[in-house]
């Protein structure tokens, strides 16, 4: 999967004391961060089927466990602060449940 993040920070505020007065001097900054990385899909499950009503009718159902993985997905740490080494702040998303599914085709 591609992802690509557009950060934008505008909250640096200084104030400069100079001979010829003081100012205050807001800074912006913008970074782009880009990623390819890899999913990891482990599905395991039953179902069942079968024609009703001289094979007019069919019904079908299945249950199943879904393991998702989505690797190197932790950007906020990169986001908070841009000096930090990206290699070491990765971390990966895993998602899982039960999937139930009922189908009717007539």
């Amino acid at each position: 999967m591609y992802t690509d993040y557009d950060i934008i920070k505008s909250n640096a505020t200084s104030i400069v004391v100079s001979t010829s007065g003081t100012t205050e001097e807001t800074f912006a900054s913008s970074r782009g961060l880009c990623f390819l990385s890899t999913d990891t899909y482990i599905s395991l499950g039953l179902g069942w089927g079968d024609y009703w009503c001289y094979n007019d009718w069919y019904f079908d159902v299945t249950a199943g466990y879904e393991f998702h993985t989505y690797w190197n997905q932790n950007v906020l740490p990169q986001i908070n602060d841009c000096s930090q080494t990206p290699s070491a702040l990765y971390g990966d998303l895993f998602m899982h449940g039960l999937v139930l599914t009922g189908r009717l085709d007539f």
